[in-house]
């Protein structure tokens, strides 16, 4: 799919980018971003490739403060850097303080130019909402930009007026590395992420899974409704995530002599189920926290780049998670603790086969 540009009255845009939706099995708002940015510049690449190549699609990070932004892909580990050089791209970040009009004057020239030359812009927090999503074009007579997100209430472009904090446009500049290459890196990437503790103050893998772990089976009964839409926040990227890795490692085994490759996508597909068998609940709970704490629909994938989840300390320290004292929720507490304590015994279970999947790569 290439776009072409289109000129009308008062916009300038690039036309035929589809609608960002959640619930499709393509809930990484980055990758799926990125995804169609290079399919509109006619890159005929899958959302499952890009998981697995980018590392994303064996990544899970968690923070001790129940920071919802470990979901996002480009922070701790930032999947961006192997992404894009892989495929033959440069893509830099322009980071901008909205308050300074000389630093949004040039990201709006920026920006111009690129939609000129008919490439989508990648950005992070548009419309004010959390997630990634795709700049398409921008307004002739006046500063603001056409856009497409996860929160569009329906297929039509969305309008923007503020400037986004963090944009990557990208630029070709070599070709894409062989896909064998490419195969084999994304295993080791998948063994670096499994078993690195953490990365920049984010815990990785296996560190990762017993940190949860070991957080839900204590303090089942302080999370208040923000560490409940967390939970679920994190919950769904590792269902994501694991169901993209599946997908991938298919694929790999297809390509290439992958040593243990059936065993691996088997490992991969029973966490899918594993996770699945929780995550219906864990949403429904969310969805009640949402409502009782008074956020929007816009918290259901916040991110760092993309939009940084409001601060989950005070002073630097962590409080009780129920800060108001009360549970919003309008669930019974037995209720959630009984929820959260079968959620982690379903991520003890994906962890042993995590374990098993990384010695098979190993291997």
């Amino acid at each position: 799919m290439t776009t072409e540009i289109r000129k009308e009255k008062d916009r300038v845009f690039l036309d035929h980018i589809p609608v960002l939706r959640w619930g499709e099995g393509m809930d990484n708002s980055f990758i799926r971003s990125v995804q169609l940015t290079l399919n509109a510049i006619g890159e005929n690449y899958s959302y499952i490739f890009l998981m697995g190549v980018s590392g994303a699609a064996f990544r899970l990070h968690f923070h001790t403060e129940w920071l919802a932004d470990s979901a996002d892909a480009t922070t701790g580990f930032d999947v961006s850097k192997i992404l894009f050089s892989s495929l033959g791209y440069e893509a830099g970040l322009h980071s901008i303080n909205k308050e300074r009009p000389d630093e949004v004057k040039s990201l709006y020239r920026r920006v111009t130019a690129h939609i000129d030359r008919g490439i989508p812009v990648i950005s992070g927090k548009l419309r004010g909402d959390p997630g990634w999503g795709i700049i398409a074009g921008y307004l002739k007579n006046r500063t603001g930009l056409v856009c497409r997100t996860y929160f569009d209430q329906d297929e039509k472009y969305t309008q923007v007026d503020t400037p986004p904090e963090n944009s990557f446009f990208i630029d070709k500049v070599g070709h894409a590395r062989d896909y064998k290459e490419l195969f084999r890196d994304s295993v080791r990437t998948a063994i670096h992420l499994a078993k690195t503790k953490s990365f920049s103050g984010y815990r990785s893998g296996f560190s990762a899974f017993e940190t949860w772990i070991g957080i839900l089976n204590e303090l089942p009964d302080s999370l208040g409704d923000k560490d409940l839409i967390s939970n679920a926040i994190i919950f769904n990227c590792l269902a994501d995530a694991r169901q993209a890795a599946a997908g991938y490692m298919t694929l790999m085994n297809n390509h290439i002599d992958l040593k243990n490759g059936n065993r691996i996508v088997a490992g991969y597909n029973d966490e899918v189920d594993l996770l699945k068998d929780v995550r219906e609940d864990l949403n429904r709970l969310a969805k009640s926290a949402l409502a009782g704490s008074g956020a929007g629909e816009g918290e259901k994938e916040p991110q760092t780049r993309g939009g940084t989840r409001e601060p989950q300390t005070r002073g630097g320290t962590r409080e009780p998670q129920t800060r108001d004292g009360t549970r919003k929720t309008g669930a019974d507490g037995k209720e959630v603790q009984v929820l959260l304590k079968r959620e982690a015994e379903v991520l003890v279970r994906v962890l042993d086969i995590e374990k098993e999947v990384i010695r098979l790569m190993e291997g």
